[in-house]
């Protein structure tokens, strides 16, 4: 299956908000919690932190890193949620993503989770880039192709993510449960959390 969305083509337009982080701001804690998760003070850009544009509610940033596992060295996409969000969307939509990946859903997988804001001023996760072309340019029935990825969408299986649910409490709105604590949480045997 073709990716139809990718998010190195997002619009040009976006919004802008008050407390947007840029590159050169996160770039060396992004580093820092990169070497200290890992224990390896090696870990290093091998393409700098490049701001994406789009997205109403993250910020969104690519990267490529050297000195890491082979999962980790491919272009990636940081998603970084405001401080006043909570870790609580960070895991929940993360574990919704790899949910919809397990069951082939063109999504990026999410690789790694963090939910200390003090580590880059708010939860974040570092997903897969995924290649595609602009929504726009892939046809000229938006609303034809549209329809589709919701076709597809609504023929997911939703156990998966119910039993994820019942068994890790991910989906509590307005709090932030123990469960999701590192030392409680092995996020679905698929992630570093």
């Amino acid at each position: 299956m073709k990716y139809l969305f990718s998010v190195d083509h997002y619009p040009l337009v976006f919004m802008i908000q008050p407390n947007e982080k840029k590159p050169e701001e996160i770039s060396g804690k992004l580093i820092a919690y990169l070497r200290d998760e890992f224990h390896d003070s090696t870990i290093n850009f091998s393409s700098p932190l490049t701001q994406l544009k789009g997205g109403f509610e993250t910020f969104m940033y690519y990267f490529t890193l050297n000195n890491v596992e082979e999962e980790l060295s491919q272009r990636l996409v940081l998603r970084l949620f405001p401080e006043n969000y909570g870790p609580e969307n960070a895991v929940w939509e993360a574990s919704i993503q790899n949910s919809l990946a397990d069951e082939g859903y063109p999504v990026p997988r999410a690789l790694l989770i963090c939910s200390d804001n003090s580590k880059l001023g708010g939860a974040f996760f570092i997903m897969e880039f995924l290649p595609g072309e602009p929504m726009m340019t892939v046809s000229k029935n938006v609303s034809e192709l549209l329809g589709k990825v919701h076709i597809a969408l609504h023929r997911i299986d939703p156990k998966p993510a119910q039993e994820m649910e019942e068994r890790d409490n991910l989906f509590r709105v307005g709090r932030y449960d123990a469960s999701c604590r590192r030392d409680s949480y092995d996020f679905y045997n698929k992630i570093r959390y």
